[in-house]
């Protein structure tokens, strides 16, 4: 299934300003500057509103009942679950702690 998400505020690497985001299925296929031609598919007015292809979390200690300190599998963990929730990036904020610990 395709959707065109028209007159976007857009928010990626390749593109900022208005625009338009072709979605086939759950993946973003093409991204279109205002004007520019764009397929015959069912269409989402987006009115201006802001549209990025991630949300991105500036300060985690962790998610899904674990934290950044449990290390490895908690991380990866982590990581999934936020993914599921559709943030594609996260920038850890770990507390100090000894070696020991």
């Amino acid at each position: 299934m395709s959707i065109l998400l028209k007159n976007a505020n857009l928010f990626a690497p390749e593109s900022l300003g208005p625009g338009n985001v072709l979605v086939e299925g759950s993946r973003i296929a093409a991204v279109y500057r205002t004007g520019e031609e764009t397929p015959d598919v069912e269409t989402v007015d987006l009115g201006g509103a802001a549209l990025g292809p991630g949300l991105i979390d500036v300060h985690t200690h962790g998610g899904d009942r674990v934290e950044l300190m449990d290390g490895g599998d908690a991380v990866i963990k982590m990581a999934r679950f936020y993914a599921s929730h559709g943030v594609t990036s996260f920038l850890p904020a770990t507390v100090t702690a000894s070696f020991e610990a």
